[in-house]
């Protein structure tokens, strides 16, 4: 709880500095906001969940590496629980996106919209320092900084993200909770999804594409970005955790 309380904290102090030096925004003020756009992202999870599930089986057959979150998600102690709901559903959706989709992200667009749309996911992706999530956590992250420098607003990327955590939580409790019949259902319903949401990336791939007018990065910027003290650092911790995982399994 106290982790929490600090993290209620920064968040409130971040907010403050970004909307000061990046003039950052919650609400959209690029483009009229639609809420099928929900829909659509929610389709896009889906598609990358199936794509992930097969690279987890890869990654098992030939690291021996499996990865379950149904401890992390749930315990037997009830506070704990509420405290993990509140971190995942809440905590986690503002903290990271006011960092990876308001800070990096924006800092980073005013040299190169592609560059900072990738980098800023693939840094998202290795801070969760699991290698069994980068490529799930890689892609969620590009979708939702495409989608947060298009609208110009947080608000986007902040609802994708609780949406997906939110999906995340629930299934895990339907699975760990719910009857054999009920989640041969829910398997059955999740996969439908799942072919419909990679039909609707391919069906919209080559226009997402061509929307994201790739240009060349200069070396200036690649050094100033991923070659300093702190990001050396970060890449070392990042790297020796994913080592470990694939080793040891944790």
């Amino acid at each position: 709880w106290l982790s929490i309380l600090i993290s209620i904290v920064s968040m409130v102090i971040a907010y403050i500095y970004l909307k000061k030096s990046c003039n950052l925004e919650l609400k959209c003020t690029n483009h009229p906001f639609s809420k099928k756009i929900y829909l659509y992202s929610f389709l896009f999870i889906l598609a990358i969940n199936l794509l992930n599930g097969i690279f987890l089986n890869v990654m098992e057959n030939v690291f021996n590496i499996y990865t379950d979150t149904s401890d992390i998600l749930l315990s037997d102690n009830v506070w704990q629980n509420i405290a993990i709901y509140i971190s995942a559903l809440i905590i986690a959706p503002i903290f990271e996106e006011l960092l990876f989709r308001g800070a990096i992200l924006r800092i980073l667009d005013r040299y190169n919209r592609f560059f900072a749309i990738f980098t800023s996911s693939f840094l998202f992706a290795l801070l969760h320092m699991d290698v069994t999530q980068f490529f799930f956590t890689f892609f969620l992250g590009f979708l939702m900084a495409y989608l947060s420098l298009k609208y110009d607003s947080m608000k986007i990327n902040i609802g994708i993200h609780f949406l997906n955590n939110a999906w995340a939580v629930l299934i895990t409790v339907i699975y760990y909770y719910g009857s054999y019949d009920m989640i041969s259902i829910v398997d059955g319903m999740i996969s439908l999804l799942m072919i419909a949401g990679c039909i609707y990336c391919v069906y919209k791939g080559k226009q997402f594409l061509n929307s994201l007018n790739i240009a060349p990065v200069s070396e200036d910027l690649i050094k100033y970005t991923f070659f300093n003290i702190p990001m050396i650092f970060f890449w070392v911790l990042c790297i020796f955790s994913m080592i470990s995982t694939m080793l040891f399994g944790y």
